[in-house]
């Protein structure tokens, strides 16, 4: 039988938060996340019929094990899950296999979906780019590569059972930070508006974004961006786990300029949470929302509301990363008045927004008031409506097509 012959590409951010996936397939592109919390299931243990069928939970075979991902974990494994730590490189640590083999079964399920075709009918053929930090990228990106390259069959056991083997051809490893600011820096002109397109069933869940990858796309410069293209542009990629800072000449990277520190977004969460625990005695299930939105539910219906906290630990945060890049900068021998621009990126870095106000700044607004009292001269890379989370992978979308 001959099969259909199926080319595609996948660009991955491995954060600490979530992993986001964009699937280049024909002339669309499908973005998605995935969580990044796992669990090994026991053995004997019976799924529950609704975690069964449900696209929220996937179940798959890893190394003889059944690995369950989503709303199965959360609920019923909470306390004994796996998730990604910042106190270890990515192509160390078992949860990033996990991944890899998550964002392959969901790939393969959407191109079936999207090619009208059944897997078993497909010759599928993937083009891959990854982003790792900037001193990983460097040490381990081979490594990644290797890990990547090694997972060449899926093995689905839950919401759809499956076994299908595909090739990985290339694989690219490429910084974030300078991912970021490529997606500051160019667009894509003639992209078509797709925010009202849904196609088949896996789009209808709701956690799959189409947008145009037409051929007749256009790569450029965001006008008025073109003076960025010389000197010194400092990026900091402030993500859950670790900030990444380095320097870009010219608009290469100075590649000894690669530094990742452990302060970042998860800094702020656990200040945050040790001191709603002190004040209110809760223990909230979901710290990210309690910062995402700066109030906590007591009870059934009192809300507290927390953003003189969330802006207090921002600001310690953002305090000690000025005092990092103090000396970051003495080390590299970069005056900071000679730097031209800065970009402050990664999902760390966002507001805390409740019912459509900001009420506690970003920490890289923080961070950005700090490091203008060392350059207060220094230009801000505009970002236009590209969300500071979705940076690195909208510049790695960019480096992987163009």
């Amino acid at each position: 039988m001959t099969l259909n012959k199926v080319n595609a590409g996948l660009v991955v951010d491995f954060g600490n938060s979530a992993t986001r996936v964009l699937l280049l397939l024909n002339k669309r592109a499908y973005r998605f996340n995935l969580s990044n919390r796992f669990a090994m299931l026991p053995t004997g243990y019976d799924v529950p019929l609704p975690y069964q069928s449900s696209e929220k939970t996937a179940i798959f075979n890893y190394s003889g094990e059944r690995i369950a991902n989503g709303a199965i974990v959360e609920r019923e494994f909470p306390q004994q899950s796996d998730r990604p730590s910042a106190m270890h490189d990515k192509t160390e640590q078992l949860v990033t296999s996990y991944t890899v083999n998550r964002l392959f079964i969901r790939s393969l399920r959407i191109i079936a979906e999207m090619t009208q075709k059944q897997l078993a009918d497909l010759d599928v053929d993937f083009k891959v780019t990854v982003l790792l930090p900037p001193e990983e990228q460097e040490s381990k990106g081979g490594k990644m590569i290797e890990l990547i390259k090694n997972v060449s069959e899926v093995d689905s056991v839950y919401p759809t059972t499956f076994k299908k083997g595909y090739r990985v051809g290339s694989v690219s490893v490429i910084p974030e930070g300078l991912a970021a600011l490529f997606g500051a820096i160019y667009h894509e002109t003639g992209r078509a508006d797709l925010s009202a397109h849904n196609e088949g069933k896996l789009l209808d869940n709701g956690d799959v974004i189409v947008r145009d990858n037409a051929d007749n796309l256009q790569f450029a410069t965001v006008p008025g961006n073109e003076r960025f293209h010389e000197g010194y542009l400092l990026v900091i990629d402030v993500g859950a786990g670790t900030a990444d800072f380095a320097l870009v000449l010219d608009m290469e990277l100075v590649e000894g300029s690669r530094a990742t520190y452990n302060v970042a977004g998860n800094n702020v969460t656990n200040a945050v949470k040790m001191k709603v625990k002190s004040k209110f005695k809760l223990e909230p299930r979901n710290m990210e929302e309690a910062i995402r939105t700066a109030s906590v539910l007591e009870g059934d219906a009192t809300v507290h509301h927390i953003e003189d906290l969330v802006t207090d630990a921002k600001r310690s945060v953002a305090l000690r990363l000025k005092q990092y890049l103090v000396e970051y900068l003495e080390l590299q021998g970069v005056a900071p008045r000679n730097i031209r621009g800065m970009l402050v990126a990664g999902g760390g870095g966002e507001p805390s927004i409740r019912e459509g106000e900001v009420v506690s700044p970003p920490l890289s607004l923080l961070l950005t008031e700090y490091i203008k009292e060392l350059a207060p001269n220094i230009a801000n890379v505009p970002t236009g409506d590209v969300p500071l989370r979705e940076l690195n992978i909208e510049g790695a979308y960019f480096l992987h097509k163009y």
